[in-house]
């Protein structure tokens, strides 16, 4: 009897990875001034994490991730009232104005720089009106005439990087597996760097 492609190939998967699995006693990164046997014993912790299915970066307490702090909102870091127009418009406190697509356009000519502006507060503009219409004419307009809606708009292109950030600009990848893998990668990274220290310290 022919196996079907599923039973094939998706054993061939790397096995679920448990993210929410919080470890009783926080495990440590190696680092490249550790001695061997501490480098050993290290790994052998992390190694026995991923035997349980548990994340190594979680477990370390993404120490070895790009970023430990893991909310892209507090990870975007507002001024005052960027933070005060965000929890406004998140808590439903405040109406938007309704934007009109059609009327609402600037097409004038911007520094490469407003422009590169612009384009980031293109996305912010559609999760703010709920929609996809949003275009850097309507962003440069916004910027020209409806400028106290500025920190709104900021706030939420800021949080949009930070989420950006968090999966290293991957489209694949999830911000928990992103840290997983940065965190395999430093782990191995300080590991080849004691390693070497200790080689050359012993000619």
């Amino acid at each position: 009897m022919m196996d079907s492609f599923e039973a094939q190939f998706r054993k061939a998967e790397i096995g679920d990875v448990d993210y929410t699995a919080i470890p009783e006693k926080r495990l440590k990164m190696p680092v490249y001034k550790d001695y061997p046997p501490i480098v050993a014993e290290k790994l052998r912790g992390l190694a026995q994490a991923v035997n349980e299915g548990k994340s190594i970066a979680v477990a370390t307490g993404f120490e070895g991730a790009r970023y430990q702090e893991r909310d892209p909102v507090k990870l975007a870091s507002f001024t005052p009232q960027e933070k005060e127009q965000y929890s406004a418009w998140c808590t439903g406190s405040v109406s938007l104005p309704e934007f009109d697509w059609t009327a609402n356009i600037d097409d004038s000519q911007m520094p490469p720089s407003v422009a590169r502006k612009m384009e980031e507060h293109v996305n912010a503009m559609n999760i703010m009106w709920h929609t996809n219409k949003a275009k850097t004419s309507h962003a440069h307009w916004l910027l020209n005439n409806w400028s106290y809606m500025l920190p709104l708009v900021t706030a939420l292109a800021r949080i949009e990087k930070a989420k950006k950030d968090l999966v290293d600009g991957s489209e694949y990848a999830t911000a928990d597996e992103m840290a997983e893998i940065q965190t395999i990668e430093k782990a191995f990274s300080e590991t080849h760097q004691a390693l070497r220290r200790e080689k050359k310290s012993l000619l």
